[in-house]
């Protein structure tokens, strides 16, 4: 199935509801299945040894039954936590590792600022 480009705007639309500006929504067909993959690449921050390092990330999801429940699975990757982890400034990520040390992940992010627990 070949989707158009207002149904590539209506998932990025409803990424960017999530995250915006953050998240670049396309599809992609696998020229060895024919199977459509709807996909969001964003650049993932990851610390290291004290440094921020950029990194293109992806997340895709096999549409198999329809577009919008392929866009809820990809939509799902961004939880409140990730979301927030994904908009924290560098010194704030940075603090955030060094506090958490090993168990820092974007998923356990503080999703609000009160929420200082680790």
């Amino acid at each position: 199935m070949n989707y158009n480009d207002n149904a590539i705007k209506a998932c990025q639309k409803q990424i960017d509801d999530i995250i915006p500006n953050r998240v670049r929504i396309s599809i992609s067909e696998d020229p060895e299945t024919g199977i459509n993959y709807i996909i969001g690449e964003y650049a993932y921050k990851s610390v290291f040894n004290g440094e921020i390092r950029i990194i293109p990330t992806a997340v895709s999801e096999a549409i198999t039954s329809t577009l919008d429940r392929a866009l809820d699975l990809v939509c799902g990757h961004f939880s409140d936590n990730r979301v927030a982890y994904m908009q924290a400034t560098n010194k704030e990520l940075l603090a955030y590792h060094e506090k958490a040390g090993f168990r820092a992940h974007p998923d356990k992010y503080p999703a609000a600022l009160q929420d200082c627990s680790i």
